[in-house]
Formats: C-alpha cells, structure tokens, sequence
C-alpha cells in the first residue's frame, strides 16, 4: 500500500467519522415542547415549581425543565409560581436513563423519566409515575448522524412529556 493511498483512506475517515458518530449535540427545549391538547385544558392552571434533576449526555436537565414548563403552559395544566410567590404544586422529574445508541440508519432513543407531583404546602404526592418512551429516526432525517441522535433524543423527550400531560390531564389537584 502506497503512502498516498494510506494518507487518502485516513483522510476519509476523519472526514465521515464526525458524521456518523453519536457525541454530542444537546437536545433543545423548542424541539421537545408537546403542542397543546384541547382535552387536557383547565380553567384554572396551578401554579407549578419545576424541578429536574439527572443530566444525561445529549439531555440537559435545564433543557428538559424549559419543555416542561412550556409544554405545562400550552396545555394549561400548569403556569410557573409568579415572581414572590410560592408555587402551589411542585412537579419533580428524575431522568432515570437515556439510551443513545451510536448513530446508524435507524436511531432509536429511549428516554425513562421518573415523574412525581407533590402539593407543596404539605409535600403529599398527588401523583407518581415512571414513564418510558422511545423514538426511531430514519435514514433520512438528517445527513448527519449526530443530527439524527438528537433528533430521536428530543422526539423522546416531547413523547415522554405528551404522556405526561395526558395523565396529568386525569389528577385531581386538591
């Protein structure tokens, strides 16, 4: 094998490498934020503390916690505590695992989350479920396989907090 044909096959490989592989690009907020539902809307939303804890490569919990609080506001099933006063609920999120795999054709992301909702003025738990979603992105989602990885990350997310939503849509806040 040639020097030249060596140096060639190396300079392919550090140019697609970065394509293909799974490292790092951050799920966004935008991407991960549920579109309203008619069905789950309230009269009169409570105001809610979020609290997000567990950051996973591809997954922060600040980015996750923003999708939450927009996707609670468009349902109506939640506003943010008004500046000065406490929040009535607190809605606490533990990122128990993110599956990431490294970026193929087909990506499929599983995101579970650990969700519990508290009355704040007495800590009782109005409700408590663990959810798991996943998500599989095609070939053609995007060229790039890091593109692809947090594209199935953030569909993950907005799935995992859709299903939220709907059961939070049947509690009854005291």
């Amino acid at each position: 094998m040639s020097l030249v044909s060596a140096w060639l096959r190396l300079l392919v490989v550090c140019s697609v490498l970065p394509l293909v592989t799974s490292c790092a690009t951050t799920a966004t907020p935008a991407a991960m934020t549920a579109a309203p539902s008619a069905a789950a809307v309230r009269p009169e939303p409570k105001a809610l503390e979020v609290i997000v804890s567990g950051s996973r490569p591809g997954l922060e919990a600040s980015d996750f916690k923003e999708a939450i609080e927009k996707s609670l506001a468009n349902a109506g099933l939640g506003k943010a505590a008004a500046s000065g006063r406490a929040a009535e609920y607190q809605l606490l999120a533990q990122i128990v695992e993110l599956e990431r795999p490294f970026a193929m054709a087909r990506i499929t992301a599983s995101l579970e989350v650990a969700w519990s909702l508290l009355r704040a003025s007495d800590k009782a738990v109005t409700f408590r479920k663990v959810i798991k979603s996943t998500h599989t992105g095609g070939a053609f989602d995007a060229f790039a396989g890091v593109v692809r990885v947090r594209m199935a990350i953030e569909a993950a997310a907005k799935n995992n907090i859709e299903e939220l939503l709907s059961n939070l849509s049947a509690v009854e806040y005291q």
